[in-house]
């Protein structure tokens, strides 16, 4: 039976991609698109774990989401940059659930080559890597495995639960900024499994969260 949706030909094969993303399932979703690429996928669930990796191995690649559990983005693409300031250094690409005004601004100032807006999508690797990366000799071979829903639904469930801990622990301590950010990951992640109900009231979350307003108590 033909694949409905056949992986594009986009001669990168083998090129190493550090994938820095804290959420199993919004990982799982890039890595397949990645792989499907015939790309080479290490990844990072936090950003301390970005930039040590980037100080043991080479990348071609590097896409950084931008709120992560320890330092964010912005900080771990400057530490990285900082450590590779005598070598040549990969394309860094920030990869975030809501695109803000300044994003794009702070992703420049930081050291990145460009602020997209997730999810990962085919297109916009086509797009990524015909910009950013010089092209590979496309290699063969089998293609990676497709997710089955099941397994992702698994992923998500548990990813949720502990998303929603973190929200109540991130409440009982005041912690605004860890309240915003695991919103922010719930928010993401439910919307990819098309959970919009969650999705929604997780973004109203991250909105009351960042503007520190007396409604966020009610909310949780």
């Amino acid at each position: 039976k033909p694949n409905p949706n056949p992986a594009p030909e986009f001669s990168h094969a083998a090129a190493r991609v550090l994938l820095v993303e804290d959420d199993q399932v919004n990982l799982e979703i890039a890595r397949q698109t990645l792989e499907d690429a015939g790309l080479v996928v290490v990844p990072a669930l936090s950003g301390c774990e970005a930039v040590a990796l980037a100080q043991l191995l080479p990348f071609d690649l590097i896409l950084m989401d931008l709120q992560l559990p320890d330092i964010d983005g912005w900080e771990a693409t400057r530490r990285i940059r900082q450590h590779r300031s005598a070598e040549p250094n990969p394309p860094i690409i920030a990869l975030t659930g809501t695109l803000h005004d300044d994003d794009r601004e702070r992703s420049l100032a930081a050291g990145m080559d460009a602020c997209e807006e997730k999810p990962l999508t085919r297109t916009m690797l086509e797009r990524l890597l015909s910009r950013h990366l010089p092209l590979h000799e496309r290699a063969g071979g089998p293609e990676a495995a497709a997710m089955s829903a099941e397994h992702l639904q698994q992923l998500f469930d548990a990813s949720a639960a502990r998303l929603i801990a973190e929200l109540h622990a991130a409440r009982k301590a005041g912690d605004r900024s860890r309240i915003e950010r695991a919103a922010h990951t719930l928010k993401s992640a439910a919307a990819r499994l098309e959970h919009r109900s969650l999705s929604e009231a997780c973004a109203t979350l991250e909105l009351l969260a960042r503007g520190n307003t007396p409604e966020l108590d009610d909310a949780i």
